[in-house]
């Protein structure tokens, strides 16, 4: 089904319940869609199956450079959070899945698009699962975030965690096991690793 990789857009890998990797990326498929799929290598190690997940019908020439966000939890539920611009919907979504990504919930947007919300980042913690992204107002660059309880399935309000004038890296979650951290450098406040809960 898929052709290729989108060029520049990074390639998220998750490892699923039976060990074995599974790739997340925006993929070109026929008419320059560019889409996301996963990909998972098969149980014997020698090939592999791939699968469209989103259909956002976005057309375009060019690489976007805004690779989606992956993480599996302990209990083998899927987290996915991506960018988009297509005709089916714009801005930023996210959807999890129970059946090792063959079917996913509803796709919520999140993000004030009008902040040009981007570079989404999810990170599951058995139950615990982070989404973080950021907005820029013009002046600052905000980094937001929404914390779920339950696997994803409510959230809590978005609050705004970090925030710099000037240049940032891209937001990062990280985890030791027990509590999970955004990994943040800014060129006004140097590196910051922050407790989200």
């Amino acid at each position: 089904m898929l052709r290729t990789a989108c060029e520049r857009c990074p390639i998220e890998v998750a490892f699923d319940s039976d060990g074995l990797p599974v790739l997340f990326s925006r993929f070109v498929f026929p008419i320059k869609e560019r889409d996301h799929g996963l990909v998972k290598v098969t149980s014997d190690g020698k090939g592999w199956s791939s699968w469209r997940v989103t259909d956002d019908d976005w057309e375009a020439d060019v690489c976007p450079v805004q690779g989606p966000a992956f993480s599996i939890g302990p209990d083998g539920r899927y987290h996915v959070a991506w960018f988009t611009q297509g005709k089916n919907r714009q801005g930023l979504f996210y959807a999890r899945s129970d059946d090792h990504g063959k079917h996913f919930s509803p796709f919520m947007p999140f993000g004030d698009a009008g902040a040009l919300a981007s570079h989404p980042v999810v990170l599951s913690l058995g139950y615990r699962v982070a989404l973080v992204w950021q907005e820029f107002d013009g002046r600052l660059t905000h980094i937001k975030a929404m914390l779920s309880q339950d696997g994803g399935e409510r959230w809590s309000a978005v609050k705004t965690v970090a925030q710099a004038k000037g240049a940032s890296d891209y937001p990062e979650l990280v985890s030791d096991g027990r509590q999970i951290f955004l990994s943040w450098n800014s060129s006004e406040q140097g590196y910051r690793l922050m407790a989200l809960e």
